[in-house]
């Protein structure tokens, strides 16, 4: 049996991040799917979560994100998130990410937008 997965993983505050400052995360068991690789909700939801970490995005609320799924993310694989402003208007904030695999390719990108408080 799998180990239950812990939705607090993906909570902006316990991100980890590395040197540069992007978010980094390793999906492990709990995480898999079917067909024996990491669940595209977990993916989304670490996009989300990276997205939420962003400096200022504390004043704004999550008004849609749209995700596409590129490649497989092994359970094992290393993965970090980048992250940065496509729109950072008065009202409206759109923020792109991409998961990136360890060898350099793109695994996710995810588009979201705030409106700011």
């Amino acid at each position: 049996a799998l180990p239950p997965f812990d939705a607090t993983r993906l909570r902006p505050e316990h991100l980890e991040r590395d040197a540069d400052g992007d978010v980094v995360f390793t999906p492990g068991p709990s995480t898999t799917n079917l067909n024996g690789t990491t669940h595209g909700a977990v993916l989304s939801g670490l996009a989300a979560a990276a997205q939420a970490a962003y400096p200022g995005a504390a004043d704004a609320r999550p008004l849609s994100t749209t995700v596409e799924f590129l490649r497989p993310v092994q359970i094992t694989d290393w993965l970090r998130a980048r992250t940065v402003a496509i729109r950072d208007g008065r009202r409206f904030r759109t923020l792109g990410t991409e998961l990136v695999l360890p060898d350099g390719r793109t695994a996710v990108r995810a588009v979201g937008t705030a409106l700011r408080r």
